[in-house]
């Protein structure tokens, strides 16, 4: 099983709300405070999953100012 990792950057406000999101794609995530007011999330997803979490993020965080995500192999 082929999986990836994503990391996620976005406001602190918004931390509680990408936790629900995150939960409908990973059992797994991990948090970081990063300087800035600002979240880092990484979590591994299996690979044909990846696609579906980037659009639910796309949905919910793309007004998000300093929001990203990032896909590592």
């Amino acid at each position: 099983m082929s999986a990836r990792l994503i990391e996620i950057f976005l406001p602190d406000a918004q931390a509680a709300q990408l936790e629900i999101v995150l939960a409908r794609h990973s059992r797994r995530f991990w948090r970081e405070v990063v300087p800035g007011g600002q979240e880092k999330y990484s979590c591994i997803v299996q690979q044909r999953y990846t696609e579906r979490l980037l659009e639910d993020l796309e949905r919910e965080f793309a007004d998000a100012q300093g929001f990203s995500a990032h896909v590592l192999k």
